[in-house]
């Protein structure tokens, strides 16, 4: 039985989020798509590309294709494991070394 296409989840998240937020549930990255109030069930995109914050101290660019780990510490998209970042996608576009984001295809 069909249930939904699995790009979307529902979240209450237990302070508010601003849309565009990065959220991590255990080994899953999630965006909201729209401003959720503490205590709320709101949409959370788990699939999609989105432009998400990058660490600014990469010596280069972020190439296409490259795997991207979401650092919940800084907040930052980054082009590495390690710690406790959690992987959340693929780069789809350059990102050069002084922008400030990576567009990321999210990939559950």
């Amino acid at each position: 039985m069909f249930v939904s296409r699995g790009d979307r989840i529902k979240h209450t998240p237990s302070s508010a989020l601003s849309a565009g937020s990065v959220v991590v549930l255990a080994q899953l990255v999630g965006v909201t798509t729209e401003d959720i109030a503490a205590g709320q069930t709101g949409s959370l995109a788990i699939e999609g590309i989105f432009e998400l914050p990058r660490e600014s101290l990469i010596l280069g660019g972020i190439a296409v294709g490259k795997p991207i780990w979401w650092d919940p510490t800084p907040g930052e998209a980054i082009p590495s494991a390690g710690g406790d970042r959690v992987p959340c996608g693929v780069c789809v576009e350059f990102s050069g070394q002084s922008a400030k984001s990576v567009k990321v295809k999210l990939t559950p």
